[in-house]
């Protein structure tokens, strides 16, 4: 249950206007985040079922397309699983470039269904201001479930 709980609270966070932050539509995705670390570490404990549930249960919450983040959540598990070979085992900083580029990917991909849903091209600054943000709380949020991955599953 860690695993999708850690998932689903950080939907919450993320869908919470914080005044610092200023517009909530930047709120860095920490929800892919979770879904990396979880996919990476721990993929029997992550089922595609469940990611579907919290990735509908995200656009429920913020009024999106439904489909739009269980598509994202589920780029983002799968192209994390398919280099786990890769990654495990390595220095934080080859894990976190792996992040940077499989979350890279998943974010244009998110950028061109937005584009395609609404007609237009979506805005890249936000696209660009969002992913910085993501990858550059990475640190934070690996520590943070390494530390629940400690505690609760070891």
């Amino acid at each position: 249950m860690v695993p999708l709980s850690t998932v689903f609270i950080l939907i919450i966070v993320s869908a919470t206007p914080l005044a610092f932050v200023g517009n909530s539509s930047v709120f860095p995705y920490l929800n892919i985040v979770a879904v990396f670390y979880w996919s990476l570490y721990r993929p029997d404990r992550l089922p595609i079922l469940g990611i579907l549930a919290v990735g509908i249960f995200q656009d429920l919450l913020l009024g999106t397309m439904i489909g739009f983040m269980p598509i994202l959540f589920l780029i983002a598990h799968g192209s994390t699983v398919s280099q786990r070979r890769l990654l495990l085992g390595k220095s934080f900083y080859f894990i976190w470039l792996g992040f940077t580029i499989i979350c890279g990917i998943t974010s244009l991909i998110a950028w061109g269904l937005l584009s395609l849903l609404v007609g237009q091209t979506a805005e890249v600054v936000a696209l660009l201001v969002k992913l910085g943000m993501t990858i550059s709380s990475f640190p934070i949020m690996f520590w943070v479930l390494g530390r629940l991955h400690r505690s609760f599953m070891d």
